[in-house]
Order: structure tokens, then sequence, then C-alpha cells
């Protein structure tokens, strides 16, 4: 059989080609490390529920002594509760997609 030689510009073409697929591997690499896990995003979303809740509570009370106006309590208060309701939408789904998945015969 016949030997392919390589010419100077296959090798050229051979060596960037190598060095391009060797920075994809460590692009992805780093992209999968700094990339946000769906735990960490759930967990974030549930602090910042909670955060809302918190601030409309405070809120509430610095309105009953006189520190805030009613429109920033209202204000607040909705945004505690829309995001609250939005996460147990999310719980919901979550809820029925596993029972889904146990339902899947094998």
């Amino acid at each position: 059989m016949s030997e392919i030689q390589n010419t100077g510009a296959e090798q050229a073409v051979l060596k960037l080609m190598q060095q391009l697929a060797s920075q994809a591997a460590n692009e992805k690499t780093a992209e999968i490390n700094n990339s946000s896990t769906f735990s960490n995003l759930l967990k974030s979303s549930l602090n910042e529920v909670n955060q809302h809740q918190m601030t409309s509570a405070k809120l509430q009370k610095s309105f009953e002594v006189g520190e805030a106006t009613l429109p920033e309590v209202i204000v607040a208060m909705q945004k505690a509760s829309v995001s609250f309701t939005a996460i147990k939408e999310v719980r919901n789904k979550l809820i029925d997609a596993y029972r889904q998945v146990m339902n899947m015969p094998v």
C-alpha cells in the first residue's frame, strides 16, 4: 500500500485543528465548572423568595410605626406574593415530573 505523506501545509492545518480541539475541550470543561447547576439555581431562587418575604414583613412593621409608606408596603407584599407563587409552581412541576418518572415502565 502507498503511504500518504503530509505536506507542510497539511501539517500546519492538522496542528491548527488539534490546537482548536484542545481549546474547545478546555473551554467546555471551564464552562461546566462555571455553570450553575439546577440545585444551585433552585437554592438561590428559594433564598430570593425568602428575602422578599422578609422584606415584606419588615416593611409591614415599619408601616405600623409610621416609617414606611403604604405604596412601599403594597409593592413589597406583591413581590413576595408573586415570587412565592412562582416557586410554588416550580415545586408543583417538579413533583409532577417526579411522578411521571416513577410511573414510567421499566
